[in-house]
């Protein structure tokens, strides 16, 4: 039976007042989490073996993980045409900064050799190299991206 199960919260809801920091947590929990989770849904899909009610309600959880994710990608596209921060303000740099850092860290740990992973891991790799990591550089190019 697919039915949902307790909310995940932590203990304390920390939340920020700099766009920077929001920018950070939104591309790690709304674009790079939410990807993994819209593959990780439209794979199941595509493998079938799914009863009708199952297929059902894996298609909604598909179609609400990519709604997450093109939201959170707009929200950093926003972000970033909006944010005039040189840093001064106590964060960790201009929303560009930020990007530009996770854009290295992404490419430094997406290691190519997929031998060894857990499926898991793979898929994350993979949804970092096929769409992240260009996503990141297309925005940090020109702005803007396509979904």
């Amino acid at each position: 039976q697919v039915a949902p199960s307790a909310f995940p919260l932590k203990p304390e809801l920390q939340i920020s007042t700099k766009l920077s920091e929001v920018v950070r947590k939104n591309l790690e929990e709304g674009c790079m989490a939410e990807m993994v989770s819209l593959a990780k849904a439209k794979e199941q899909l595509l493998r079938g073996g799914l009863t009708t009610d199952e297929e059902i309600a894996l298609q909604q959880v598909f179609q609400d993980e990519a709604r997450h994710a093109a939201l959170a990608w707009r929200t950093v596209q926003w972000a970033l045409r909006s944010d005039g921060s040189d840093g001064s303000d106590g964060s960790d740099g201009s929303v560009r900064e930020v990007l530009q850092r996770a854009l290295h860290h992404l490419i430094r740990e997406t290691p190519s050799d997929k031998s060894e992973k857990s499926e898991t891991a793979a898929l994350h790799d993979e949804v970092m190299s096929r769409s992240t990591i260009p996503w990141l550089r297309s925005l940090l190019q020109t702005q803007s991206f396509s979904l």
